[in-house]
C-alpha cells in the first residue's frame, strides 16, 4: 500500500456527436501537470458497460495489474439523473470487483462538451502564451473567461520555429455538473481528461502510428463512435458520431421483432457479417441479422467518408490508406473484412495490450482486447513518457476550493508539527518513568483478563462472517419476486432419461433460463428426450421457448426460457391430477379378444345401418 504517492483512476465518459480539428507534434512540453509514477487505474464508463484496467511500471514499459468489467442497463425512459446514478453504481461496483482501495479518479469528457482547437503562434516568451491562449478562447466561446475550464499543451516548435498549442476549454458549470455526476460513485475527481486523446494515446503507445500513411482510427462504442485521423505520424482530426452498438441491437430487435435484451444476446452470440453471395450458406434468421447489422454499419461508413472528405478539404491530404478498428464493434465477426471491403483499405484490429505485458493469470483479457482500448489509454497517463497528449480540465471554482484546502492543510500540518515538537521537548524535559510503569502494569493486568477469550472471539467472528455471507446470498431472492422452490420442484418432476441440468438463472421479470444437456450418441433419441422434457415442462408452465439448441459429440446442449410458473399449491394439484390419471389408466382392465371382436362387429353393424 502506498502512502506517499496515491493511485489515481482514469475514467472515460461516453461521447455523443461532435467534431473538431487537432494538430500535434511528437515531442511535447506539457503545461497541465505531470502525474507521478506508480500503479494507475483506467475506467472506461460506457452507456452499457464499465471497463477497468490497472497498469504498473515494468522495466521500460507497463504491465497489466488488474482488469474487470461491469455491465449495467439504463431504462429507455429513465431521466438523466437516474441514468447517472446507475452508471455511478456500475463504476463503484467495478472498482470493488477489482479490490481497488483508492478513490482518486480522472474522468474524460466527451467531444461535444469541450471546445478543442489548434493554433500556431510566432516565437513568443513562455509567459505570454497563457495570455494569448486566454484571448483566443475568449474570442471563440461566448462565456466569461472566469467561468471557463481551460487547459492547453505547448508543443515543440517545428522547422519554422512557430509555437504550436493545443487548447481545450469547456463551460465551468458543465464541468462541475459532470464531476458531481461521477462523484456519486463515491470517488474523488482529480483530473478531467479528453476521451479521443486517450484513445489516440493507446493507439500510439502500442506502435500503430505511421509517418508514411494517412490512417483512420475507428472506435465503435455502445451509443457513439469516435473517428480519428492521423497524418504523418500526428493526430490531425477527431470526430464523434451518434451511431454505435446500441443502434445495431435496435436494428436486430426491429428486424426479428424481439425485445432489446434478446436482440443483444443474439448480436453477441450469432452476430456475423457476410456478403450477399454467401447468404445461401446460412439460415434465414442469421441472414436477417446480418442484413440488420450491415444497414447500421453502412450508415456509420457514410459518416466516416464525410469525415475523411472534410479533413481532406481542410488539409489537402490524400485519401486514407489504412484503418484501425477498436471498441466493442470490433468484436463483431467479419467486421474487419467488411470495413476493408467498403473502405477499400487495409483494416487492423487495435490490440491495446500489444506492448503491455500481460501476466499468465490475466491472459483472458486478450479475448476482449478491443473493448479496453480507451481504458488502457487513460491508464497510460500514469507515465509521462507513455502519452503524447495530456489535457486536464478543472473548473475555476474547484481549482480555487482546492487551493484553499491545500493552504489550510499546510497551515494545520505546520501547527501540528509545532505542537508535536513542543510536546516531545516537554515530555523529555519532565520524565515520569515510575507512573508510566504503574500504568503499564495496570493495562497488562486488564489485558490478561481477556486473553483467555481470544480463541472463542475468533470462532464467533468466523461464524459471524459465514452467517453474514449466507444472509447476503438469500437476501437477494425476495428482491427478484421469484418463487425458486416451485421451479425447482417442476424441474425435478420433469427431468427424465439422459437429460441433465447445468444451471438455472432467475430474473426479476419472473423469467427462468435453464442451461442443460442431453447425453446420447443417437441424435434422434437425444431430440426425442429433449422434446419429452419440454412437454413435461409445458404441463406446468405457460410458455417454454428454446433459446439455444446445438449438437455435440455426446448429444445436445440446450437453453430454455420458462415463463408462467404456477404457485406451489397449483403445482401439487396438477401433479396429483396427472398421477391419478396415470393410476386409473394402469388399473383399467384389458379387453378380452372375444369381447373386442364383438365390439368391432357391433360397431360395423351400426355403421352399415346408418348408411
Amino acid at each position: 500500500m502506498f502512502h506517499v504517492v496515491p493511485r489515481k483512476i482514469y475514467i472515460n465518459w461516453p461521447a455523443r456527436e461532435s467534431g473538431y480539428f487537432v494538430s500535434s507534434r511528437r515531442e511535447a512540453v506539457v503545461r497541465s501537470g505531470m502525474i507521478s509514477s506508480g500503479k494507475k487505474i483506467g475506467v472506461d464508463a460506457g452507456t452499457t458497460l464499465v471497463k477497468l484496467v490497472e497498469l504498473s511500471k515494468s522495466g521500460e514499459g507497463v504491465a497489466l495489474g488488474k482488469f474487470s468489467f461491469m455491465p449495467f442497463r439504463v431504462p429507455a425512459d429513465a431521466p438523466p439523473e437516474a441514468a447517472g446514478q446507475l452508471q455511478a453504481k456500475a463504476i463503484d461496483a467495478a472498482i470493488k470487483k477489482c479490490d481497488c482501495k483508492c478513490r482518486d479518479v480522472v474522468v474524460g469528457v466527451p467531444g461535444n462538451s469541450a471546445f478543442i482547437r489548434n493554433i500556431k503562434l510566432p516565437p513568443v516568451p513562455a509567459s505570454k502564451i497563457d495570455q494569448i491562449v486566454r484571448y483566443e478562447i475568449q474570442q471563440t466561446i461566448p462565456f466569461p473567461i472566469d467561468n471557463i475550464a481551460l487547459d492547453y499543451q505547448v508543443l515543440e516548435p517545428d522547422e519554422t520555429s512557430e509555437v504550436e498549442v493545443i487548447m481545450v476549454a469547456m463551460k465551468g458549470e458543465m464541468a462541475e455538473a459532470f464531476i458531481q455526476n461521477v462523484e456519486q460513485a463515491k470517488v474523488k475527481v482529480g483530473i478531467v481528461d479528453s476521451i479521443p486523446l486517450a484513445l489516440y494515446n493507446c493507439y500510439r503507445y502500442n506502435g500503430y502510428s505511421s509517418k508514411e500513411e494517412c490512417t483512420a482510427v475507428l472506435e465503435i462504442g455502445a451509443s457513439s463512435s469516435n473517428i480519428l485521423i492521423e497524418l504523418n505520424g500526428e493526430l490531425r482530426y477527431c470526430r464523434s458520431v451518434g451511431i454505435g452498438g446500441n443502434d445495431i441491437t435496435e436494428a436486430v430487435a426491429k428486424e426479428l421483432n424481439i425485445p432489446f435484451q434478446q436482440a443483444e444476446r443474439i448480436k453477441i452470440q450469432h452476430g456475423i457479417i457476410f456478403p450477399d453471395s454467401k447468404e445461401a450458406d446460412f439460415n434465414k434468421d442469421i441472414v436477417r441479422v446480418s442484413r440488420a447489422i450491415t444497414g447500421v454499419l453502412d450508415r456509420l461508413l457514410g459518416e466516416i467518408k464525410l469525415t475523411v472528405g472534410y479533413f481532406r478539404s481542410l488539409t489537402g491530404a490524400t485519401a486514407i490508406s489504412r484503418a484501425v478498428l477498436a471498441g466493442g464493434g470490433a468484436m463483431l465477426r467479419n467486421a474487419r473484412p467488411f470495413l476493408a471491403d467498403r473502405l477499400g483499405v487495409q483494416v487492423d484490429i487495435l490490440n491495446p495490450f500489444k506492448k503491455v505485458s500481460v501476466p499468465k493469470n490475466l491472459v483472458n483479457v486478450r479475448k476482449m482486447a478491443p473493448l479496453f482500448a480507451t481504458a488502457v489509454g487513460l491508464a497510460l497517463r500514469s507515465s509521462s513518457d507513455c502519452c503524447q497528449l495530456k489535457i486536464s480540465l478543472i473548473p475555476p471554482k474547484m481549482k480555487a476550493a482546492k487551493s484553499r484546502r491545500v493552504k489550510f492543510i499546510c497551515n494545520a500540518a505546520s501547527m501540528l508539527l509545532l505542537v508535536g515538537i513542543m510536546g516531545i521537548y516537554t515530555w523529555k524535559a519532565i520524565p515520569n518513568v515510575e507512573e508510566y510503569e504503574k500504568d503499564l502494569a495496570v493495562i497488562k493486568k486488564d489485558v490478561a483478563k481477556y486473553e483467555e477469550f481470544e480463541d472463542a472471539l475468533y470462532d464467533i467472528e468466523g461464524k459471524k462472517k459465514v452467517v453474514a455471507s449466507e444472509y447476503q446470498m438469500y437476501a437477494k431472492y425476495p428482491k427478484t419476486s421469484v418463487d425458486i422452490v416451485t421451479p425447482l420442484a417442476v424441474l425435478k418432476d420433469s427431468v427424465k432419461g439422459r437429460v441433465y441440468i447445468k444451471s438455472v438463472s432467475f430474473s426479476s421479470n419472473k423469467t427462468i433460463t435453464i442451461d442443460g444437456a442431453v447425453d446420447s450418441d443417437n441424435r434422434v433419441e437425444a431430440l426425442r428426450q429433449l422434446s419429452d422434457f419440454r412437454l413435461n415442462l409445458a404441463k406446468y408452465c405457460k410458455n417454454v421457448s428454446v433459446q439455444k439448441q446445438e449438437e455435440t459429440k455426446t448429444g445436445l446442449i440446450f437453453s430454455l426460457e420458462l415463463q408462467g410458473f404456477p404457485s406451489m399449491r397449483k403445482f401439487l394439484a396438477l401433479r396429483a391430477e396427472q398421477q391419478e390419471k396415470a393410476r386409473k389408466q394402469k388399473e383399467k382392465p384389458a379387453v378380452e379378444p372375444e369381447e373386442a371382436e364383438k365390439q368391432a362387429a357391433d360397431t360395423k353393424a351400426k355403421v352399415e345401418k346408418g348408411a
